[in-house]
């Protein structure tokens, strides 16, 4: 931004309507989303003292130190309770203002407040906000600032966690790892490993699994390590509460409960461990036990003829193998891979697969997320939902399609041609009998 379109914006929105302002304001953050910009100009609406636009900058502005001197006098407390207390909230959502000055406005103690008695509000403002995603890290191990959380205040912490989308963003660059991103891995782990064998904790640590990129999963220091986290969960019982005989949950995604779900889960990321630069799996395909079984279906190498092996529909557990096959990094490499596996999936599975893709092709430009099988039929509101709108590049499939429609359309050409042929003679043929009676 030059100085004279500062200038005039300045200008402008200092006569702007509070609404306009709002408005400009939320524009900025989308048209600037991950950089920064010139703020000497919030300075000006900052003055202006106008609750909406103090909204705005709270939720939208660049400038941290305006972040911060709002939330401060918003935990003050002004005339409007309601209002500081939406400011707060803004303030916490805050992605665009660069956060080198701690928290904007946060200090120890405050963080410390939001700990202890924090609103599910603020904490799922603060903690589903990816500029926190360092925060995040320390919340999973329960480290540094978060080390002496009581665990009922761990668990809501982590819970309001769940929806920040920085869990799957690997910012891994040419100028080095992305340090963060592998501590909430180790974050991941940890918690599998220490956290209270609880219902809520099972279905926090669910949801996260499901989310993280399974390429990015941290390798366990031993299977003997696997071995003992899938012990400590297997005989938490879940019942469905609906039931009057008392029966175990079953799981979203088989026919297994609820908890053995998890735990193949467990086994399909965790499962297979590098050393000597040898590869080592929790167990093979053939093991007895079916939780077990979906180490192997997630972690090796997958080829059409161990999907085709795998005994679906006969066994209670096939859901849960055919899960562990969609976590599985080595599927959507191979679009012969893929064809096998989609006409295979409910309408569970499904989501889920279009959601990997959809994962994957945010971080690989070069990954084509639309389904590849021709044996079944996508709702294709859902593909785009899923994936994002992806242009569509001519490929085998479209080629083959379009020569099917040219060839349908030349054969109606050619009926079409066969019955104006006949009319036009029918025609010549009734003006000479007609010519001839005359």
């Amino acid at each position: 931004m030059n100085e004279e379109n500062t200038l005039i914006r300045t200008a402008r929105l200092r006569m702007s309507s509070p609404e306009t302002v709002y408005r400009q304001l939320e524009h900025l953050a989308t048209e600037h989303a991950g950089s920064w910009t010139s703020v000497a100009w919030e300075k000006d609406l900052l003055a202006r003292n106008d609750p909406l636009i103090d909204l705005g900058l709270a939720r939208f502005g660049f400038d941290a130190d305006i972040v911060a001197t709002l939330y401060q006098r918003a935990r003050a407390g002004t005339v409007n309770s309601n209002d500081d207390f939406a400011v707060r909230i803004a303030c916490l959502s805050n992605r665009t203002c660069p956060f080198y000055n701690e928290l904007a406005g946060i200090d120890g103690q405050e963080l410390a407040r939001l700990a202890r008695d924090g609103s599910p509000p603020e904490l799922e403002a603060l903690l589903s906000n990816p500029a926190r995603r360092w925060l995040v890290s320390e919340l999973y191990n329960r480290a540094d600032r978060m080390a002496d959380l009581p665990l009922d205040r761990w668990l809501a912490m982590v819970q309001a966690s769940v929806a920040n989308d920085a869990i799957e963003e690997n910012r891994d660059s040419d100028e080095g790892p992305d340090a963060i991103h592998r501590r909430i891995q180790q974050g991941v782990l940890f918690m599998l490993r220490t956290a209270p064998v609880e219902a809520p904790w099972l279905d926090a640590l669910y949801q996260l699994m499901l989310k993280v990129d399974p390429e990015d999963c941290i390798a366990p220091d031993s299977l003997e390590q696997v071995h003992g986290i899938l012990d400590r969960w297997k005989d938490l019982k879940l019942t469905n509460r609906f039931s009057k005989d008392q029966e175990e949950q079953r799981g979203s995604f088989s026919g297994l409960s609820r908890v053995d779900e998890f735990r193949s889960v467990i086994a399909a990321l965790y499962g297979r461990l590098y050393a000597g630069g040898k590869a080592t799996w929790l167990a093979g395909a053939d093991h007895p036990n079916p939780v077990y079984r979906c180490a192997f279906y997630g972690r090796s190498q997958l080829t059409v003829e161990s999907i085709k092996a795998v005994p679906l529909l006969t066994d209670r557990a096939w859901g849960a193998w055919l899960l562990a096959m969609l976590l599985n990094p080595s599927l959507y490499g191979n679009s012969a891979l893929r064809a096998e596996v989609e006409p295979l999936l409910p309408r569970a599975h499904a989501r889920e697969y279009l959601r990997r893709c959809g994962q994957i092709r945010h971080s690989n430009e070069w990954f084509d997320p639309r389904p590849v099988s021709p044996k079944r039929v996508w709702d294709q509101d859902e593909v785009v939902a899923a994936t994002g709108d992806v242009p569509r590049v001519a490929d085998a499939r479209d080629v083959k399609q379009l020569m099917g429609e040219v060839a349908a359309l030349r054969a109606n050409l050619a009926a079409v041609a066969r019955t104006v042929g006949w009319l036009t003679a029918g025609l010549a043929v009734t003006i000479v009998l007609l010519l001839w009676r005359r």
